[in-house]
């Protein structure tokens, strides 16, 4: 049916294509392992940016706190001073000090809502940074592993004449007493 030569190239070439199909499963894998340890390194990087920029935050709201009240002390000390010198007393100075008080709740609402919404944009950089990683990690290649059967029938079939498929017919309905 085949020439020794035949045979001989025809296994040389299944196993070059095995070989080569083996390359291929190994080089995928590394490439995907590659590409997964750079998007685990990226989401780090972000969360750590993400994590300095979330402690910036923080201290500025703090001394904003700080500064607010601060400033708010001063100014119920200073009108509590101009109402002594000036004598003034009663509502004047109470109503004065709740404009103070206020003034400075306003000031804290207005702090509390941007702080906020300045994690909130950090909490959705984050989720974006995990997003972006996944999103990179699951459209990696499934590495193909490589198939002998696969290999061998690619050959076979390149070497498969005419004469030689009807050989073939012929012997397999012959062995299996196919009519």
């Amino acid at each position: 049916m085949c020439t020794p030569t035949a045979m001989i190239t025809s296994g040389m070439q299944i196993g070059a294509g095995y070989a080569q199909g083996e390359a291929n499963y190994r080089m995928t894998g590394l490439r995907n392992q590659a590409a997964t340890a750079s998007a685990k390194s990226a989401l780090a990087i972000d969360q750590a940016i993400l994590l300095r920029q979330t402690r910036e935050q923080a201290d500025r709201f703090s001394q904003r706190s700080v500064d607010r009240s601060r400033a708010a002390m001063e100014m119920a000390s200073t009108a509590q001073t101009m109402a002594g010198e000036g004598n003034v007393g009663g509502n004047s100075v109470k109503a004065q000090q709740r404009a103070i008080a206020f003034k400075e709740g306003e000031m804290k609402v207005r702090d509390d809502k941007s702080y906020d919404s300045i994690m909130e944009s950090i909490r959705d950089q984050n989720t974006k940074a995990v997003n972006t990683m996944v999103a990179r990690m699951t459209s990696l290649p499934t590495p193909q592993a490589p198939s002998f059967l696969a290999t061998a029938l690619n050959v076979g079939a390149s070497n498969m004449t005419g004469s030689a498929a009807e050989a073939f017919d012929s012997w397999f309905n012959d062995t299996f007493d196919i009519t």
